[in-house]
């Protein structure tokens, strides 16, 4: 677990943070789910433009019930693949 804060938050929040050895790595495409505590139209605009910045996001989806994000990356060049 790591401590994660951005400018607006006062106090840090904890998130599990997963590290992939590149080496052994055999996917080409990595799935992460996100859980957040904000839904206005303000932020998920912001956090949606964030996310389609990165080249490797090859699908985002919004979802329902446990996970609020889902997000696939690929395109990764790694000497494994």
């Amino acid at each position: 677990m790591h401590d994660v804060r951005t400018e607006d938050q006062e106090k840090p929040k904890k998130i599990a943070v997963s590290s992939l050895d590149a080496e052994k790595l055999t996917l080409r495409h990595v799935n992460s789910r996100f859980k957040t505590n904000q839904h206005n139209a303000e932020w998920v605009q912001r956090f949606r433009k964030i996310v389609v910045s990165f080249p490797e996001v090859v699908d985002f989806y919004r979802l329902s019930g446990d996970v609020d994000y889902l997000i696939r990356a690929g395109g990764f060049r790694y000497s494994c693949l």
